[in-house]
């Protein structure tokens, strides 16, 4: 853009006006990086700046900072442009060796590329140099040349210059009659190349003139723009600050409900543990209820041991003394019923003997247990074992723990002499690791769980084993006999 500015104001004629703008033209080019571009611009610079007397020192410079630039992206074309403009500003500043030195590179470059425009450079350059080292002849053998190729059809704007010096080198070596010649068709060319410039002229203002109504048009067009996108930034503004409103309203409501909910789940919380402490409460009354009525049944149990043992145990043995005494001699009826009443007394007497507590301050819970399925009152047909882990040291179960599980094994081995019709009894007592289990089993009839519902006795055992934290397993089917585990962590 600042390059086409920059010609412009050259055609006009006002290089003076085209040169910030071509200096603004370099100073993209170097930005850019394009090295064809930087040495078309210096090219472009160099020519206005020769052009001016005062900066042809600096248009020379200029000029020569193109050369290697042009050089190294072998734009030959720009580099005859380059020679030329060097050979005319060295020429007209009275340098004629170096216009010499760089004529004879454009004449080799000329040579090489052979096109109507580098050739013209050439004799352009040549006719005006000899012209100033007044070699007339040699000079006009070049403007000749010149004026062959316009009269082919070149085109050059300053076609009448060519002419006009042409006329000046036939004066010089005094052909009048050529000289006046070709400077009738110099000034002919000239007045025809002012009609058409000032036809040109009178064009540009035009244009001109249309574009000012144009830029004016345009101008307003934009303002009504801004004045419409005012209007959009201001109707945005609004519409924007509604948004941010609502934003923040739905913010504020979001952390409202935030926090609502962390009211709710603070509440929730404490409702958690209300009902956790209820249920701790619950379980606990339910233990100290079930602690109290096992209680109450040991009690009931140790009293009922002590009436059989003391009241109705010794009032059958004095009957069987009376007996005994009143009848002189026995018969054998008598006898066998005298056998019976004494069996009967030993069954109470054993009866009560198991009604009775425990002693678990003498004895562990394994020589309990022997103790207990050894003199068993079983039926007839009927026995019972007993095994216990070996080298075991049952004094490391606490008492109250041991006297659950005694009775748990009473409740079971009774129900299976009651309800089994076993042959067999096993009672498997082991300790491993602080884990006590208790296994009782029998090879009974069984019975079917899905029906069967729990009675005083089971319900007893349950009970039992939740006031030591044991876990119960009951298994049994018809036909199989019945199979009851106890695990309790010690």
């Amino acid at each position: 853009m600042y390059g086409n500015i920059a010609t412009a104001y050259c055609d006009w004629n006002r290089p003076g006006d085209a040169i910030p703008f071509s200096e603004k033209a370099v100073e993209y080019a170097l930005k850019t990086g394009n090295k064809r571009r930087i040495g078309t611009c210096y090219v472009n610079l160099g020519a206005i700046q020769t052009r001016l007397v005062q900066m042809r020192a600096e248009g020379i410079a200029t000029l020569l900072k193109a050369i290697p630039i042009l050089e190294e992206v072998n734009d030959r074309r720009l580099l005859c442009d380059a020679y030329n403009y060097l050979v005319n500003a060295y020429r007209m500043d009275g340098n004629l060796n170096q216009a010499m030195y760089y004529l004879q590179k454009l004449d080799k470059l000329a040579h090489e590329m052979q096109t109507d425009a580098e050739r013209f450079r050439y004799y352009q350059a040549k006719a005006g140099l000899l012209q100033e080292s007044k070699k007339y002849t040699e000079a006009i053998v070049y403007y000749r040349r010149i004026i062959d190729m316009l009269r082919s059809g070149y085109k050059d704007t300053r076609d009448y210059e060519h002419y006009k010096r042409l006329a000046d080198c036939y004066l010089a070596v005094n052909n009048s009659s050529q000289a006046y010649e070709y400077l009738t068709q110099a000034y002919a060319l000239r007045d025809s190349a002012f009609y058409t410039e000032q036809t040109e002229q009178l064009s540009e203002y035009s244009v001109k003139y249309q574009t000012k109504e144009k830029e004016l048009e345009i101008v307003t067009l934009r303002q009504e723009q801004l004045e419409q996108e005012t209007y959009m930034l201001r109707h945005r503004i609004i519409v924007g600050s509604v948004i941010s409103l609502l934003g923040i309203l739905l913010l504020g409501s979001l952390y409202a409900r935030q926090r609502q909910r962390a009211r709710i789940a603070v509440l929730a919380n404490a409702a958690n543990e209300k009902e956790r402490e209820f249920l701790e409460l619950q379980k606990e009354t339910e233990q100290r209820l079930t602690r109290k009525y096992i209680d109450g049944l040991e009690s009931e149990r140790e009293r009922m041991a002590t009436e059989l043992h003391d009241d109705v145990c010794n009032s059958l043995l004095a009957l069987e003394m009376n007996i005994r005494t009143i009848s002189g001699e026995e018969s054998s009826d008598l006898s066998e019923q005298l056998g019976l009443l004494s069996n009967t007394r030993e069954r109470l007497r054993t009866l009560s003997h198991e009604l009775m507590p425990p002693a678990f301050q003498y004895a562990t819970l394994d020589e309990m247990l022997g103790d207990y399925v050894l003199h068993l009152a079983l039926p007839e047909g009927m026995y019972a074992e007993y095994h216990s882990t070996e080298n075991v040291d049952w004094n490391i179960i606490p008492k109250a723990v041991g006297f659950e599980c005694y009775r748990i094994v009473q409740e079971a081995v009774s129900n299976a002499v009651k309800y089994a019709s076993s042959a067999r009894i096993q009672v498997k007592l082991a300790l491993e690791n602080k884990n006590l289990s208790i296994l009782v089993t029998d090879d009974g009839k069984g019975f079917d769980m899905s029906k069967k519902t729990k009675g005083i006795g089971l319900h007893t055992i349950w009970q039992r084993a939740e006031t030591i934290g044991a876990k119960v397993e009951l298994i049994s089917a018809p036909g199989e006999g019945t199979r009851l585990r106890v695990n309790v962590i010690i």
